[in-house]
């Protein structure tokens, strides 16, 4: 299995209460981007970047971090994820939101992929 394409779609997401705010500021909104990565038999993943600015990178920041990534990805292995993770180290230092969309939707392909869900791949279920 090969990585085909790689996605970066736009969201915005309304906050149910507008006046809710934290030590930094006031938002109605978040906004961030839905990765969606295709194998080349047509299998999905799904991860999600937010764009926060105290978090290291805003909106425009976290989307040109992810299209520097696409090309690192593209046709290689989804289920290498600490490869392909290495890789994104290497071409950029920090915007850690954007890796972890990337992160998430590999995960999320690998689990798919196998027929599980993503909790299994991280340990299985753990009730105290």
């Amino acid at each position: 299995m090969k990585i085909h394409r790689v996605e970066i779609i736009p969201c915005i997401m309304p906050k149910e209460d507008k006046n809710w705010r934290f030590a930094l500021a006031a938002t109605s909104e978040t906004g961030g981007w839905i990765v969606r990565i295709t194998s080349d038999n047509g299998q999905e993943g799904y991860g999600y970047a937010s764009a926060v600015p105290h978090l290291g990178a805003g909106y425009g920041g976290v989307r040109e971090a992810l299209n520097t990534f696409i090309p690192l990805l593209v046709g290689c292995d989804p289920f290498a994820i600490d490869a392909r993770l290495l890789e994104l180290d290497r071409a950029l230092h920090d915007n850690n939101q954007a890796k972890a969309g990337i992160d998430s939707a590999l995960h999320d392909l690998r689990a798919r992929s196998l027929g599980v869900p993503v909790y299994e791949l991280l340990g299985g279920n753990f009730v105290t």
